[in-house]
């Protein structure tokens, strides 16, 4: 998922000693024109919508919709770990 390098605990700098010069200028710009005009997509649809009530999954930072997940009330957890990666 591209947005989540938009998450604020993602420090994407750490990973620039990883890259080449080529490879962290395409990252750069990515998450600058991402930046720009952010699209969430549904971890399970891959539609892009904002205009649904969406959580996000602690553990990857993917974004689902409550209709994705038949859910239809936030859960009580402060913190939502999507738990159904095998049905994907």
């Amino acid at each position: 998922m591209l947005s989540s390098c938009l998450d604020e605990n993602i420090c994407l700098d750490s990973c620039k000693k990883y890259l080449g010069h080529d490879a962290w200028a395409v990252v750069s710009y990515l998450v600058d024109t991402i930046g720009k005009n952010p699209a969430y997509y549904s971890g399970r649809c891959s539609i892009a919508d904002d205009k649904h009530q969406s959580i996000a999954c602690e553990c990857c930072l993917a974004w689902f919709h409550f209709t994705c997940l038949n859910m239809t009330t936030p859960p009580k957890a402060r913190l939502w770990i999507y738990r159904g990666y095998h049905d994907m």
